[in-house]
């Protein structure tokens, strides 16, 4: 249909109607009016038996089911559809966030990716973070990830030798009724065999740096994690600890490390301590610092559940664990 022309978007023009003569109607069609008779009215309306059973109203489709929700005074499509599916506007942006950082862990790592997390200070959460962290990787991937216990066995304690979520573990237990003691020749031995056979591996580090233990893990590790909770001690020793390490040939590592801030204690920080930690924080990237909440699952000091991680903590390890892959030798092939 051709709509172009003077005449577009106007109605055809008709003969107006002060011009036009009233048409002449036959006298006998101007008949006065008669009301039916009670008979007629009867023969037409057909009776209806109140006391009969209703029939079922016809099988409905599915979209005439659906229930008529008023429309909000913003129109537009979003609105629309947020409506019509019941969810709250703006959900579709945490899940997409959610679905971009599986999909950054999910990547081929491209050999393999052994990960240090150490503390300065003891009672911060290392273990707990390590666990959590370990889980998200092994369920995320769906691929083998173990956590090597170079601590004092906190870690073999937890958890066993796996868990639900996949995560193997390699160390001693019943540490307290042996005189074994880890060497560096067993972490040497230990890497050589675990690196064949997991892609990701995280090692639960004891708070001295300065061991021949420690140092054999620095050495073999990809990536390091330095865990610290809202106290000001472990802020300064953390801080201290970045110090040792580029002072002792570890300056890559340091500059490429993560800060984890885990709030191992439900009270709300002193508010002095924030200029403490914004100092610290600002020696890492931005992108590799990441605050853990204090989340009643992770200090239960029972296996860790990602699934039962309150949505925050959820979310701040899926983080933390993106931004590790982001390190994985196929990603900085590229």
């Amino acid at each position: 249909m051709n709509n172009r022309g003077p005449d577009r978007g106007m109605f055809a023009q008709t003969e107006p109607l002060a011009g036009r003569r009233p048409s002449a109607r036959r006298r006998d069609d101007l008949r006065p009016y008669s009301p039916p008779s009670p008979a007629d009215i009867r023969a037409t309306v057909p009776l209806t038996n109140m006391d009969a059973p209703v029939e079922a109203e016809p099988e409905q489709a599915v979209l005439d089911s659906v229930e008529v929700v008023p429309v909000p005074a913003k129109p537009g499509w979003r609105n629309l559809l947020s409506n019509l599916t019941r969810s709250e506007p703006g959900q579709g942006k945490p899940r997409a966030h959610e679905r971009s950082l599986h999909e950054r862990i999910r990547v081929p790592v491209g050999g393999a990716f052994p990960i240090a997390v150490v503390s300065a200070k003891s009672g911060v959460g290392k273990t707990a973070v390590v666990e959590a962290l370990g889980s998200t990787f092994a369920e995320v991937r769906d691929d083998r990830v173990i956590a090597l216990d170079v601590d004092t066995g906190d870690l073999a304690d937890r958890l066993g030798h796996r868990n639900g979520s996949g995560l193997e573990v390699f160390g001693h237990r019943d540490y307290a009724h042996s005189d074994w003691q880890i060497k560096r020749d067993d972490v040497v031995k230990a890497f050589s065999m675990l690196r064949k056979r997991y892609p990701v591996l995280l090692m639960d580090c004891g708070k001295t740096l300065k061991s021949n233990v420690t140092e054999a893990v620095l050495l073999e590790s990809a990536a390091l994690v330095l865990v610290t909770n809202t106290s000001i001690d472990a802020i300064r020793k953390t801080s201290t600890m970045l110090d040792w390490l580029g002072r002792n040939g570890y300056q890559k590592l340091a500059e490429s490390a993560m800060l984890a801030i885990n709030h191992s204690e439900q009270r709300k920080p002193r508010a002095w301590v924030g200029k403490e930690l914004r100092e610290l924080s600002q020696r890492f990237s931005p992108t590799r610092v990441v605050t853990l909440p204090f989340d009643r699952h992770v200090q239960d000091e029972k296996e860790i559940v990602p699934s039962r991680l309150s949505q925050e903590s959820r979310r701040r390890y899926l983080e933390m664990a993106a931004a590790l892959a982001d390190m994985f030798p196929s990603q900085r092939r590229r």
